[in-house]
């Protein structure tokens, strides 16, 4: 292949023409990502997630009952009886699943008056926060806080 000063000239023109082309397309994906989202857990899902669960009865008590209930439903109970620990480890083990190991976070419930914490630590700031009320039984709801750090 012969070019003359003319071709070879226009070849280095286009090929300096994609490479800036190239170059600012790849900028303009770059910077398409907002400054808000970050990779972490979601407080939110995560209280969402929990109580979204369903058991039977007999799973977290000593009964013959098999009833399918809303956790927030069992969560009550438990809490109303006075026997905490069964319900504190099970909460553990499932926000131990659902919130990654390199984050910890707290779960506070509190029904009644009586308040029950989940937690465990990994340092560092908040990273997300969430508040609400789940329903238990007629008008009666647990408070619910779950911070994520």
């Amino acid at each position: 292949m012969v070019l003359n000063r003319k071709g070879s000239i226009a070849m280095i023109d286009a090929m300096i023409f994609i490479i800036l082309l190239s170059a600012v397309s790849v900028t303009m994906f770059a910077n398409i990502m907002p400054d808000n989202v970050h990779d972490g857990p979601n407080a939110k899902t995560v209280c969402d997630d929990l109580f979204s669960m369903k058991l039977d009865s007999s799973t977290l008590f000593d009964t013959e009952d098999t009833q399918i209930l809303p956790i927030s439903t069992l969560i009550a109970a438990n809490m109303n009886s006075g026997h905490k620990e069964e319900m504190r480890s099970f909460i553990k083990r499932v926000m131990d699943d659902l919130v990654p190991d390199i984050y910890g976070y707290d779960i506070s419930m509190t029904f009644k008056g009586d308040e029950m914490i989940v937690e465990r630590h990994a340092g560092g700031d908040i990273s997300s926060e969430y508040s609400c009320s789940q329903p238990v039984v007629g008008s009666m709801h647990i408070d619910v806080r779950i911070r994520l750090y």
